[in-house]
């Protein structure tokens, strides 16, 4: 975890940063409760419960907006759900936060081929 307060680096779980003493509680519940909804998503994926998923992802990517990993699963179940536009949106969104992501290149990459067009503008 890094210390939104001075950009610390921080390797083990404690309440407070130890350099500028902020306060990571909040921090750190948002992180777990995005987690839970993450897992709990992923779980309902697993099990082809595509609009089970959906709405643990949404309750997910409020928490943390930011997340990858939520916003990759969020396009994926938008590509089961064929909701494709969806889908291009949330891993363009999943470019902008981590460029070099693979599996979000590979993933436009097959939507492209399958016909839909990717906006480079979107991208970036």
């Amino acid at each position: 975890m890094i210390c939104p307060s001075c950009d610390t680096r921080i390797h083990s779980l404690v309440s407070t940063c130890p350099v500028c003493q902020f306060e990571l509680l909040t921090l750190i519940k948002t992180k777990e409760t995005t987690n839970y909804y993450f897992n709990l998503a992923l779980d309902a994926y697993n099990e082809s419960k595509y609009y089970d998923a959906l709405e643990s992802l949404i309750l997910a990517h409020n928490f943390n907006p930011a997340d990858t990993e939520v916003l990759n699963l969020l396009a994926y179940v938008y590509v089961k759900l064929n909701q494709y536009k969806k889908a291009i949106t949330y891993f363009s969104k999943v470019l902008k936060v981590d460029a070099k992501n693979k599996d979000t290149q590979q993933a436009l990459l097959w939507l492209q081929s399958n016909g839909y067009e990717i906006s480079i503008n979107n991208l970036f």
